[in-house]
């Protein structure tokens, strides 16, 4: 009763857990997938990333493996070289990880619902047990169910879908380490291609595709990545050094909450894509999902908070 709940042990949820246990506070994180994720290919990480990253403690390792990008005219703006660099999502996950306490994280859990107490709340699992427990965090993704208990509307479909992936090239990558290049064409095919390390390279494509689309076998989502880099008139050889199997497919969805919208009953709130949910545009998904689990631990920490 005295712990505070995440729900998931994605990045919201991890790096909400690893800033409570910064601060003091004991946090349990149940995860419904059976291990740790290690799903996922890379994302984009800014400066503001990073500093979440620095005060959590695991930023060295992150960085060690990742190079700088810098063939993006990131370093013609004011203060460069800025710290940007394609993250493989793994090894970020692993990292933080490491931040939070031994016996903390919990696999194979699935949440059935969520009440606010007048201490705090109460988590029920789908095994029928109640869990009490002083604050519940929602790091659920984007079906979060406790967004739904919370009364947020279901996240949008922006009408495109995602492709995406990991090449791997032995002898090299075709383009120098620390490169991103994005691609934006006049029949409206968003391409973006970037070096993770001298032999990885992380790509992803975008289609415009109706909300109710089937779902894809994997030699097909490498025929329609192919053809949006054709259309595009770009490097094609990523994705034929991608195994079809690694090629991932997800939809696009966004938010966009009114100013004044409740993100919280009681001592129930959410974090990361549960909450904020957005097109990959702007590579700042990951990002703010690292910067939204860290403020909360310190409100919980405050000395003006009866119990902590």
């Amino acid at each position: 009763e005295d712990a505070v709940i995440i729900v998931g042990a994605g990045i919201a949820g991890l790096s909400a857990a690893a800033s409570l246990h910064k601060v003091g506070v004991r946090a349990v994180v149940l995860e419904r997938e059976g291990g740790p994720r290690e799903e996922g290919s890379a994302i984009t990480f800014w400066p503001n990333a990073f500093r979440v990253l620095d005060a959590l403690g695991v930023a060295a390792p992150v960085r060690e493996s990742h190079p700088l990008v810098r063939s993006f005219g990131l370093d013609e703006c004011e203060g460069s070289p800025h710290d940007a660099r394609i993250v493989r999502r793994n090894s970020l996950l692993a990292a933080l990880r490491t931040a939070v306490p031994d016996g903390a994280t919990h696999y194979g859990v699935t949440i059935a619902d969520v009440h606010a107490t007048e201490t705090g709340a109460e988590v029920e699992l789908a095994t029928g047990e109640r869990l009490r427990c002083k604050a519940v965090v929602g790091a659920d993704g984007v079906k979060s169910r406790i967004a739904a208990k919370l009364g947020l509307k279901p996240a949008t479909y922006a009408g495109e879908v995602y492709y995406r992936g990991v090449a791997t090239f032995p002898e090299g990558v075709p383009e120098p380490p620390g490169t991103l290049r994005m691609i934006w064409s006049q029949r409206g095919v968003r391409v973006g291609i970037s070096t993770i390390s001298a032999t990885e390279c992380f790509w992803f494509t975008t289609l415009a595709c109706p909300e109710q689309a089937k779902m894809e076998t994997p030699e097909k989502r490498q025929a329609r990545s192919l053809l949006q880099l054709a259309k595009a008139r770009s490097q094609p050889d990523a994705i034929r050094h991608t195994p079809a199997d690694n090629i991932s497919r997800s939809r696009i969805v966004d938010r966009w909450l009114k100013n004044g919208t409740i993100l919280g009953q009681g001592c129930i709130t959410v974090a990361g894509d549960a909450l904020h949910p957005m097109t990959p545009s702007l590579g700042q998904g990951g990002c703010i999902a690292l910067e939204v689990g860290t403020p909360a631990p310190f409100c919980l920490a405050s000395p003006n908070r009866e119990g902590y």
